[in-house]
C-alpha cells in the first residue's frame, strides 16, 4: 500500500472547516473542480455518495463510502470498486485546532495499484501531491471567504411545458450548447437530468455558473425546469452585485425559451 499526507494551516475553527468539507450539496459551487455530488444512501453520520469531478479536460465519477465524524473531527471514505488501476483507494480528513483560532489540516491518502506497478504508483502518487495540496489551498481561501460567497450566490429556475416525449428534449438538451466539452463539465442523467458547469470561457464578472436541466413526463407534455446558479467575485460589492446578480434570471429566461421556442416550431 502507498500513502500520501498532506496538510495545511488554516485560520479558522477546526468545526466550520470540517462542515465546509462535509457539504457535498454546495461544494461545486465553490471548488473549481468539484462538478456535482449526490447522496444515494444514509444511514446516521455514513453516507454513500456519488462524486464528479473536473480532472483537466476529464470529467471523473466515482462512489464512496463516508464517515463524518464531528465528535473526532474527521472524515473518513473509501472508494467502492474502485476504477482502475486502482484494486483499493482510501482516505481522511482530519481537523486539529492549531493555535488561538487555528486549524491543522490533513488528508491522507491509501492505495493500492494492479500488480503493484512501480511507474504506477509513482505516476498517481505525483498526480496527488499536486493536486490534493491545491484542494487544500483553496479550501484554506474557502475557509476566509465562504461566508462573502454565500451572500454573492444566486439562483434561478424557470419551468414551463412542451409538447413532446421525455427521450426527444433530453436528446436537444444533451446535444445543445453544453455538448462543447471545451467549454462545459457535464453529468448526463438519461433521461431527465442533465447538470453542467463551465470549465472556460467564464465571464470576468463571475466567480462561477453551474446549472441543470430536470425533465418530467406529463402525459403527451414535459415539463422543462431550467436552474442556473452564479456566484460572483468576492471583490464585487455596491451596485454591481444586484446589477451582476440579476443575470442569472435572464439567463434561465433565454435557455427555456429557447426551448420551448424549439419544439412549438416541431408542432
Amino acid at each position: 500500500m502507498t500513502e500520501l499526507i498532506h496538510e495545511i494551516h488554516v485560520p479558522a475553527s477546526a468545526d466550520s472547516l470540517l462542515e465546509l468539507v462535509a457539504d457535498q450539496d454546495n461544494n461545486h459551487l465553490y471548488y473549481p473542480t468539484h462538478l456535482y455530488a449526490e447522496v444515494v444512501g444514509r444511514d446516521g453520520n455514513d453516507d454513500l455518495v456519488d462524486r464528479w469531478v473536473i480532472d483537466g479536460e476529464q470529467v471523473k465519477s466515482w462512489r464512496i463510502r463516508r464517515t463524518i465524524d464531528r465528535e473526532g473531527r474527521k472524515i473518513v471514505f473509501t472508494h467502492v470498486e474502485p476504477a482502475a488501476p486502482f484494486e483499493t483507494l482510501f482516505g481522511e480528513w482530519t481537523f486539529r485546532p492549531d493555535g488561538d483560532t487555528g486549524t491543522l489540516v490533513r488528508t491522507r491518502h491509501g492505495f493500492d495499484i494492479a500488480g503493484n506497478d512501480a511507474a504506477t504508483i509513482k505516476k498517481v502518487s505525483a498526480h496527488m501531491d499536486h493536486n490534493v495540496p491545491e484542494v487544500l489551498k483553496h479550501t484554506s481561501w474557502l475557509a476566509v471567504h465562504q461566508d462573502r460567497l454565500r451572500e454573492l450566490t444566486f439562483t434561478a429556475e424557470r419551468t414551463a411545458r412542451v409538447t413532446a416525449s421525455l427521450d426527444e428534449v433530453y436528446r436537444y438538451l444533451a446535444d445543445g450548447d453544453t455538448s462543447d466539452e471545451k467549454k462545459y463539465a457535464r453529468v448526463l442523467q438519461a433521461p431527465n437530468r442533465i447538470l453542467h458547469k463551465w470549465r472556460t470561457g467564464l465571464p470576468g464578472d463571475l466567480y462561477s455558473l453551474t446549472g441543470e436541466y430536470r425533465l418530467t413526463q406529463h402525459g403527451a407534455e414535459v415539463e422543462v425546469l431550467v436552474g442556473n446558479t452564479i456566484v460572483l467575485p468576492v471583490e464585487l460589492d455596491g451596485d454591481l452585485v444586484e446589477k451582476t446578480g440579476k443575470k442569472v434570471g435572464g439567463k434561465s429566461d433565454k435557455n427555456l425559451q429557447e426551448i420551448v421556442d424549439h419544439f412549438a416550431a416541431k408542432a
